[in-house]
């Protein structure tokens, strides 16, 4: 379970910082592992708990045979099942003991895979306001490196739909960009009227 539980941090945590586009992703299915593992250790709870009811039961059997075998009012055959019944005590107090242990483990694999989770949501948090603020100046740098009296030619454009669409007439754009024709090419820079 634990060596489960690292593989699949250690996976994610490539997928976070490999891929930015998946980083949502990841984080969820980080947050899906640990949901498993909490329904794991809900289920060890809930079978320690039917271990305890059973000790119970058995301790107080065992109680019971053992005061009628002291009291005489039973022979061999209850000594037998006495003696079983110890062993099955023992059996169950060490079966008990081992789903203990398991719980504690997953309890910690489940802390530590909280812990990275809020380090990577800090993580990821943290780089999505660099990026942020990354496009926002590089946004603003495209906006001021173009002039606003600027066009650039697009596929399908001609110059008359160009005139039509910035409120001027072909022969005014064919003066400002020098042109001879109406003859313009994707990726063109055209000087609008002001």
């Amino acid at each position: 379970m634990m060596k489960y539980a690292c593989f699949l941090l250690l996976t994610i945590s490539g997928a976070l910082f490999g891929a930015p586009q998946r980083e949502s992703l990841a984080v969820q299915e980080m947050r899906s592992a640990l949901d498993q593992v909490g329904f794991q250790i809900h289920g060890h709870q809930v079978e320690i708990d039917l271990f305890q009811e059973r000790l119970d039961k058995l301790e107080n059997s065992v109680d019971k045979l053992g005061g009628q075998v002291r009291q005489g009012k039973q022979d061999r055959t209850l000594e037998g099942r006495l003696s079983n019944l110890e062993k099955a005590h023992d059996t169950l107090i060490t079966d008990l003991k081992s789903l203990k242990g398991h719980l504690n483990e997953t309890s910690t694999a489940l802390t530590s895979c909280q812990t990275k989770l809020t380090q990577i949501d800090k993580q990821l948090s943290s780089d999505v306001k660099g990026l942020k603020r990354s496009l926002e100046s590089m946004l603003a740098l495209l906006q001021k490196g173009e002039p606003s009296g600027a066009y650039v030619v697009k596929p399908g454009d001609s110059l008359g739909q160009i005139a039509l669409d910035h409120k001027t007439d072909t022969k005014t754009l064919k003066q400002l960009n020098n042109l001879s024709s109406d003859k313009i090419v994707v990726g063109q820079k055209l000087t609008l009227p002001q």
